[in-house]
């Protein structure tokens, strides 16, 4: 995570949420795009996973039951999914998305979770025809079936996982969804439009559903929320797939935890991000936006009785390694270099952090524009004020998420002509 004030990471373990129709929220942006993994369909009126090729994934404007992408019955998976299994991909990122289009009155999802760090599972936002469901779905440890909707009219239906949490949560598998007497139809026309991020708690939806900053019981699977976040708002107002790389307390130069040696460029180039030996084929997604914003971390300070801030040039020469090593991915992409907008330079006292951390990141950029016409700095402005931070740890409330999506939606429409 990155912090302002405090540092606060406590443990929620959830229990199993049923999950009944309700809610008006719609899922998060436009038709999905190639992603990684794929699924077939199989008999007895299931769709389950299978090895190889790629996919896409849905959001909103895919919600509907009508309008299949014209192509054989599958699963759209849109995120960083994990394709060695042959029984499944399994996905840790936040934001990713699972979904399909089904003929039938019912649906239920086979998952197999793993606990992660935190000794918790992961959340997963659950839509059917773009209605959200009443309740979050919980996976249990283990492989189980998760009953989704009953007593659909009969007829062509949606149904969509959102991933709401991060790796810290837990890792899932797709193995199969069943539509009891049903079967599974085309999914939905994939957008033309994608977007990645490269970021940390401030770009996951960290804590951005508690009662902050001062969370009961902390910061926790329960009240993360990456659709909520900045960069899930951003990509549907844009109707736009996105991959959301994003590892709370992770730095370029230094993480939080100045112990932990697994820098974000380490974990950037893996499908699971907590598994070295899982490498992310870059040419599954080929983004036409990528938004880098790291550094809050590097910048912060775990122990208030340790002076240790990054090395200017250190921190501006990893952050440049960084960009170049997306830029040798995506030789297409807009990149647009930016910064969280909570960072200051009152805290961490002495490090002039804002001052600091802008020079590096700026000069980054116009070193780059030299030679990369496609490169751009972004700053959200104002910055945050502490009525603005209600999330855990002083992390970023609904409301000022939605209000930085309205300030990058325009910077990145003026660039592509979205």
């Amino acid at each position: 995570m990155s912090r302002i004030y405090v540092p606060l990471l406590a443990l929620l373990v959830g229990s199993v949420a049923a999950v009944a129709c309700g809610g008006d929220d719609d899922p998060a942006g436009g038709a999905s795009s190639s992603s990684g993994g794929s699924s077939s369909s199989s008999s007895g009126g299931s769709s389950s996973s299978s090895s190889g090729g790629s996919s896409s994934g849905d959001g909103g404007a895919d919600s509907s039951a009508e309008g299949g992408s014209g192509g054989p019955p599958a699963v759209r998976f849109v995120g960083r999914f994990d394709k060695r299994d042959a029984a499944g991909p399994r996905v840790a990122w936040p934001g990713a998305r699972i979904v399909a289009r089904f003929d039938g009155t019912q649906v239920s999802v086979e998952l197999t979770e793993t606990k992660g760090a935190s000794d918790d599972t992961s959340r997963w936002d659950v839509f059917v025809d773009g209605a959200l469901l009443a309740q979050t779905l919980v996976p249990v440890e283990g492989t189980q079936t998760y009953p989704l909707a009953t007593g659909l009219a009969a007829g062509a239906h949606t149904v969509e996982l959102y991933r709401r949490t991060e790796s810290y949560y837990g890792m899932t598998q797709f193995k199969k969804f069943d539509f009891g007497a049903g079967a599974l139809l085309a999914p939905p026309p994939a957008p033309g439009r994608r977007i990645e991020i490269l970021g940390d708690s401030g770009s996951n939806g960290y804590g951005i559903e508690g009662a902050g900053p001062a969370c009961p019981g902390g910061a926790s699977a329960v009240n993360q929320n990456e659709r909520k976040s900045w960069v899930g708002l951003a990509a549907k107002a844009l109707g736009a797939d996105h991959h959301n790389v994003s590892y709370s307390g992770k730095g370029v130069y230094q993480n939080l935890d100045r112990t932990d040696l697994d820098l974000f460029g380490a974990l950037y180039q893996r499908a699971l991000p907590d598994d070295a030996a899982s490498a992310w084929a870059f040419a599954d997604f080929a983004p036409d936006v990528v938004i880098v914003n790291m550094g809050n971390n590097d910048w912060d300070q775990p122990n208030a009785m340790v002076f240790d801030p990054p090395p200017a040039m250190g921190f501006r020469n990893k952050l440049d390694e960084l960009v170049g090593f997306v830029r040798t991915k995506y030789p297409a992409a807009w990149i647009f270099c930016t910064m969280n907008p909570t960072i200051t330079d009152f805290y961490p006292p002495g490090y002039n952090a804002y001052t600091n951390m802008k020079a590096a990141v700026k000069g980054v950029v116009d070193a780059r524009k030299a030679t990369d016409a496609k490169i751009e700095y972004f700053e959200f402005t104002p910055r945050a004020l502490e009525a603005d931070l209600t999330g855990c740890d002083y992390h970023a409330s609904p409301a000022y998420s939605q209000t930085l999506a309205n300030q990058i939606v325009p910077a990145i429409k003026a660039k592509t002509g979205w």
